[in-house]
């Protein structure tokens, strides 16, 4: 069972990360193009597509997002907590790492693998949850109070 799981859902993510390492080793793959095309480009376009072949329940979405914000607050309560001894700068960013985790690259490919179609839905409104937080609450996290309007600006 064990092994299984291991295969049908870990393998297929490790052999693009391998694929990936190779071929950054052996051609001069433009990471940074690369990332930005994902982020900007094929993530959110996947993301409308998916959605509106999802079979969710407004209820289930709603419970879901309530639960994951929850979560989230227990995160930042968390770090906020455990990080008391690092200066103000390092907490924040011990916050944001904490809060804003990598909801893209890794959760959706897994999500898809490990539960199919429906763990995929389900991963993809966490996503919208979270970049929607990251590109709004996150500029506030990271600044300063000192820089507050500067991160408002930024947020605008």
């Amino acid at each position: 069972m064990l092994l299984n799981i291991l295969l049908t859902v870990m393998a297929p993510v490790f052999l693009v990360i391998v694929a990936g390492m190779i071929a950054a080793r052996f051609t001069s793959v433009d990471v940074r193009s690369l990332n930005r095309l994902a982020l900007y480009t094929a993530v959110p376009a996947l993301t409308p597509q998916s959605l509106a072949e999802a079979n969710l329940a407004f209820g289930e979405v709603a419970r879901l997002v309530v639960a994951f914000l929850l979560f989230l607050v227990a995160m930042t309560v968390l770090a906020r907590l455990l990080g008391w001894w690092i200066p103000e700068s390092g907490r924040r960013g011990l916050i944001a790492t904490s809060v804003f985790g990598n909801a893209a690259n890794m959760m959706l490919p897994v999500s898809l693998f490990a539960y199919g179609e429906l763990g995929m839905q389900r991963a993809l409104i966490l996503y919208i949850v979270s970049s929607l937080l990251m590109f709004t609450v996150g500029p506030l996290v990271l600044g300063s109070n000192a820089a507050l309007k500067k991160s408002l600006r930024s947020l605008a």
